[in-house]
């Protein structure tokens, strides 16, 4: 009887672009090529991020916490199942509990109980949805919290509260709405986003952009 073995050649490289810090850096010793061998499948072209809170190997499955916690599990829930990394979204955050009180309780790993590496988004797509004006400056957006606050997103903002509240990978600041102008203004805000993340701060996280349904 013949014994026939299929091999399957998986070759999965890491999608996201990440900035050089002043603290963490992606070099050649940070960006390593490894082969797995597991039951004939080869998995090629892992990249390592080496962050604050650990080492991430990429491809990921990433949890969202999006309120600074994952729906019905815990910390150590999500370690079981292998999680190197929870998303949280600075929207939230912003609104609930604070970015300055999110600080003063530790920064966002002591606030989640999370000693592994976390990424914020932006939150520019959550006040995009919202009834929001939108211009070169930011946008402007109702809290659906407090009934009725006005509150101001800029690209500085936003980075400021990512990088406030400690998070190890912070997205730039993005016009979401899909059209031509936006697609420009996104550029235009990445601009201001990395000026203001250059500005020295006692965290520096990598930085990162949204690319979304293939336009950016």
């Amino acid at each position: 009887t013949a014994l026939f073995f299929s091999l399957r050649i998986f070759f999965i490289s890491a999608d996201l672009v990440l900035a050089k810090t002043g603290v963490a850096t992606i070099s050649r010793e940070t960006i390593k090529n490894k082969i797995f061998f597991t039951s004939l499948v080869i998995i090629h072209q892992i990249m390592i991020i080496k962050t604050r809170h650990g080492e991430i190997a990429t491809p990921v499955f990433m949890p969202v916490g999006t309120n600074a916690t994952v729906k019905s599990l815990s910390p150590e829930d999500l370690k079981q199942i292998g999680a190197q990394i929870i998303l949280a979204n600075n929207y939230h955050l912003f609104l609930r509990p604070g970015s300055e009180n999110d600080a003063k309780m530790g920064g966002i790993h002591q606030f989640m109980n999370w000693n592994r590496p976390i990424l914020t988004d932006s939150g520019g797509f959550q006040v995009q949805s919202l009834n929001c004006k939108i211009s070169e400056d930011g946008v402007e957006f109702t809290s659906p919290l407090d009934g009725g606050g006005k509150h101001f997103f800029t690209p500085e903002s936003a980075m400021k509260s990512q990088i406030q509240i400690g998070a190890d990978i912070i997205m730039a600041f993005d016009d979401s709405t899909g059209s031509k102008e936006a697609m420009d203004r996104t550029h235009r805000w990445l601009k201001r986003c990395i000026k203001a993340f250059n500005t020295p701060t006692p965290v520096s996280p990598y930085v990162g952009g949204d690319e979304r349904g293939g336009r950016m």
